[in-house]
């Protein structure tokens, strides 16, 4: 079975005190989730001194036609 991939960028905000809209990031997620995505990571990226400024989701969904194996990853960027 093949794979295809979404990234997701979700904004925090407040610098002391760090803040996620929970209803923004759910009302996202669910049509998502409806379509066949599944979240199967999250991340929060960070600034030098710590502060979260936003976290990175990562999605996967059955999709396209199989690879062989031999094929290997496609060459990155």
């Amino acid at each position: 079975m093949t794979w295809e991939y979404k990234v997701v960028k979700v904004p925090v905000s407040g610098t002391f005190k760090p803040d996620v809209k929970v209803e923004a990031v759910e009302a996202a997620l669910h049509p998502l989730g409806a379509a066949g995505w599944e979240l199967v990571s999250s991340i929060g990226v960070q600034t030098g001194n710590g502060a979260t400024i936003e976290i990175v989701l990562t999605l996967k969904r059955a999709g396209g036609g199989a690879r062989p194996v031999s094929d290997g990853p496609p060459p990155l960027p």
